[in-house]
């Protein structure tokens, strides 16, 4: 099992990488959004709402996902983005500032819920193994719907440029991803290594307090090198950006800050999904990876670490131009 979840986990990680690096912006947000609706279908099952319902609400997330996507290809394919940062920025944020104003609507919403819903929500489940939100299966269906288009939105803003550029939003991506991965691969060994003060018992009794402290320290150590790293990358190819910019000056507090938020808000996102799945009585959301369950499973602690990752970081950019 162990074995074939490292293998699982190594392919998948490869993939993401490499598309991310290897495929236009385009074409990784393709394959972004069919991760999403992928991670929609087994949140909507999960709720257990009857079949009706859930054909209709994967129809409404198509179509909305067709209309946007579509939206951007004719930017992209019209020439009327271009590659240099002043050109594309302009464009978005003039030509179309009511869908970047949805998009960043979405994400706020789902930024609100991992601050102060889910938090809440863990803490009472864990004392009194109840769920706190409505047990409606149309209500916990929105709220994931919500949740993951919200990770989806702010991520298609990176993409664009609207906030970066698309010199780094490569990085930008990269550096959660990695932060994340490898604080949930220290935290596993460590937890099962050491681990016995357990987290949450009520939610996922495999989750020790050692497992996170591993997972900190690992997620740590990990932002602070990929910083060293993107720097000494920027210094070489000489890339003049806010992105590069915030890097290059953001203190060591910050470093630290941004690595801690990251981390905890990906145990969150983990430990309510486990909520969901426990509520379902089902250990995996779906079965389309060999020792990881389905996409839902995968994506779980990204979802909510990556909005957070995205918040601390405008709030430090905001701070270097004030």
């Amino acid at each position: 099992m162990l074995k074939e979840r490292i293998i699982t986990a190594l392919i998948l990680s490869l993939l993401i990488v490499l598309s991310l690096f290897l495929f236009t912006p385009v074409w990784f947000l393709i394959i972004f959004s069919i991760f999403i609706l992928t991670g929609i279908w087994e949140w909507i099952d999960l709720c257990g709402v009857n079949n009706k319902v859930k054909y209709l609400l994967y129809f409404f997330n198509l179509i909305f996902i067709s209309i946007v996507l579509s939206e951007y290809l004719t930017l992209v394919y019209s020439g009327q983005i271009n590659e240099t940062l002043s050109n594309q920025t302009s464009y978005i944020l003039h030509d179309n500032l009511n869908i970047l104003h949805f998009l960043f609507v979405l994400w706020f919403i789902s930024l609100i819920f991992w601050f102060l819903v889910a938090p809440i929500q863990i803490i009472f489940y864990q004392i009194r193994k109840k769920n706190l939100l409505p047990k409606s299966p149309l209500f916990n269906s929105l709220v994931g719907i919500f949740l993951l288009w919200g990770f989806w939105s702010i991520t298609a803003v990176m993409i664009s440029g609207g906030l970066v550029g698309s010199v780094a939003y490569k990085y930008i991506i990269i550096l959660p991803l990695l932060i994340v991965w490898g604080a949930d691969i220290a935290a596993y060994f460590v937890g099962k290594k050491i681990g016995k003060r357990l987290l949450a018992s009520n939610i996922s009794p495999g989750k020790t307090w050692e497992g996170v402290m591993g997972g900190l320290i690992a997620g740590t150590s990990i932002t602070l090198f990929l910083v060293y790293l993107l720097r000494e990358i920027q210094h070489s190819l000489i890339i003049n950006n806010p992105f590069f910019n915030l890097l290059n000056i953001i203190t060591f507090k910050e470093l630290l800050l941004l690595a801690f938020v990251t981390i905890i808000f990906s145990i969150l996102g983990d430990l309510y999904i486990s909520i969901m799945k426990r509520e379902a009585g089902k250990k995996d959301s779906g079965k389309l990876f060999p020792g990881h369950g389905g996409v839902l499973d995968r994506i779980d602690s990204l979802m909510s670490a990556f909005v957070v990752y995205i918040f601390f970081l405008i709030i430090f950019y905001s701070n270097l131009t004030n």
